[in-house]
Parts: C-alpha cells; structure tokens; sequence
C-alpha cells in the first residue's frame, strides 16, 4: 500500500496558508509526521480524512486519487481518522456506541456490523469493557474506542493526530504498540509535535513538516531533528 502527496497546499479564509505545495510519498506500516504547532500536520490529516477540502494538489492511495481540488469523496471509506481530542458518549456502552457509528457510514447489514464491532474491539483491546460505561473510561480507553471508532469501516489507510495529554508513560507505550500492531496490516500515518521516542521507535518512514512544507524526510533511524 502506498500514499503519494503531490503539491498540496490549503489556504485557509484569511490568506493564511497552512499548506505550502507538500510533496510526501509513503508507503506501508506505520509513518510519523512530526512537526511543531501550526506546522501544518494536522491540516494534512485532515484532508486526508476528507474534513478538509485543499486548494491545490492532490493525493493518490494505490494510484487511485483519493483528494482533489474538490476533496474527497465523503462516500470513500478508504481512510478512517482519528482526532486529537475525541468525542464522548458516557451514557453507551463500547457495542452501543460503535453500532451507531457503524449505522451512520453505511454497515446497514446487521450481521456484518455485529462481526466488525466484534472484530475491532479485540483488535484495539476493548474487549474485556464492552460490557462498562465509558463513563468509566480512562484517557487510554478513551482513545482505543476512538480507533475503533476510525477502524469500524475496514479503512486501507488510518490517520491519527497527536496523542491527547494526560496520558502517562505506560498508556503512551501501550498505544503506539497499539499502532504498530494496527500498521501491520493496513498504512498508518500518525502525527506529533515532538520527536516522540515512542512513535520513532514504530515508524518505519517519518517527515517534518515546518510552515505548511516537508523540511525533513527520511527513515525513522535519521532522527532528522
């Protein structure tokens, strides 16, 4: 599998420009996109994810385009995105809550929705919690159900932006070698704002993004920063 990003810009209302012509090949297991605040990571994910639409450029997955200057097509299940800071249901249940999700992008068929949450809550370890509201939840729970969430279509890429905070070492540990289990089967581009020792030590491929362009590029053992 592979991702080609050929002169990706996006300007945002205001001129300001959060993309500046990014030019990025990948191609399986687990990516790092580092990169300071507004260096533009999260903008790039983003468009991935089809939430953004860029002004200029255009992105292939397997030689298929995936975003245009039009953006993506919302109907494409090819990506699944995970956010910063995910969404919180207290009141569901892990099963509940991935049911709706499943609903709302088209897994009509019940039995094959049934076998997906099923599926995903092993693969991301939700499994021994179905049963709990996420009331209960910890930071670290909290964002496997966001996988979830993101993996409940069968996605051939996955973004994930930053890590939330609060997380301790332990939970940060346990979730990038949740990541490098997941880039195993399918690519993962994931982001962060430091030169994360946990992320550089799953990914294969990484680039530094610096205003809105590709500063660095390389393999993970460069260490570019």
């Amino acid at each position: 599998m592979s991702i080609e990003i050929r002169s990706l810009t996006k300007v945002f209302q205001g001129q300001v420009q959060a993309l500046a012509g990014v030019e990025l090949s990948a191609s399986g297991g687990v990516f790092g996109l580092f990169g300071a605040a507004g260096a533009g990571k999260s903008t790039l994910l983003r468009i991935l994810a089809g939430l953004v639409c860029p002004t200029s450029g255009k992105v292939e997955l397997d030689g298929r385009e995936l975003v245009g200057p039009a953006g993506r097509d919302p109907g494409q299940q090819m990506v699944g995105y995970v956010p910063e800071v995910p969404g919180q249901y207290p009141d569901l249940t892990v099963p509940e809550y991935l049911n709706y999700v499943g609903m709302s992008r088209g897994l009509t068929d019940r039995a094959l929705r049934r076998r997906r949450i099923s599926e995903v809550s092993e693969l991301v370890g939700l499994t021994e919690v179905a049963h709990r509201s996420m009331a209960d939840f910890t930071g670290e729970l909290l964002r496997r159900v966001a996988i979830a969430t993101a993996l409940i279509t069968d996605p051939r890429l996955l973004v994930i932006d930053e890590l939330p905070g609060g997380l301790s070492p332990e939970e940060r540990a346990n979730l990038w070698e949740l990541t490098a289990a997941l880039g195993e089967e399918r690519m993962v581009m994931a982001s962060s704002r430091t030169m994360d020792d946990g992320l550089l030590r799953v990914c294969g491929g990484m680039a530094v993004l610096a205003d809105g362009r590709v500063a660095r590029y390389g393999i993970a053992d460069d260490r570019p920063l």
